[in-house]
């Protein structure tokens, strides 16, 4: 299914729909370098009303993102799997409301930008900094090692020897 740029969700609670399908990753303008926008992600949707007769709006995010490790600068699948909830409310929430531990997000005139939701839900389920697992990143070894390499202070530690030696001070 494609889904619609907007979409009416108190009428798609009153009837608990169900939305699911692929997205194209190239609807999704923010995602950017490290990430490509390249490749679809499957979504689904359910809507529905809770004990207040608020829309009530579960979802999920999966797939494969093409991105670029931030370690080794090389090619990798970043998996995504993002699960997600939250009210959709057509107001900011006042008094005794605005006390709700519940995540929301406010729809003006009962119209949801999914593809924007969606786009959402993806940005914040990225790691910032997108790296292959320990150990499997193809880097190059170093050159030398520290216990290796030559101690720039040995060599002032010589001149002060050779200093002590000749008689003269500090």
């Amino acid at each position: 299914m494609n889904f619609p740029e907007h979409f009416a969700s108190r009428r798609a609670a009153e009837q608990q729909r169900e939305l699911s399908g692929t997205v194209a990753a190239t609807r999704f303008g923010r995602l950017a370098y490290p990430y490509e926008r390249e490749g679809n992600l499957f979504a689904r949707l359910r809507f529905g009303l809770d004990e207040h007769d608020r829309v009530r709006l579960e979802g999920e995010l999966r797939g494969e993102i093409a991105a670029v490790c931030q370690r080794c600068l090389k090619p990798m699948i970043q998996e995504v799997c993002a699960p997600f909830g939250m009210l959709i409310l057509n107001e900011i929430p006042r008094g005794t409301e605005a006390a709700t531990e519940e995540e929301y997000l406010v729809a003006e005139q009962d119209s949801l930008d999914l593809m924007r939701l969606l786009e959402d839900e993806l940005l914040l389920a990225l790691p910032m900094v997108p790296r292959h697992a320990d150990g499997t990143c193809q880097t190059a070894a170093p050159e030398e090692s520290a216990s290796t390499r030559a101690n720039p202070f040995q060599a002032l530690a010589a001149l002060k020897e050779r200093r002590k030696g000749s008689g003269k001070a500090s």
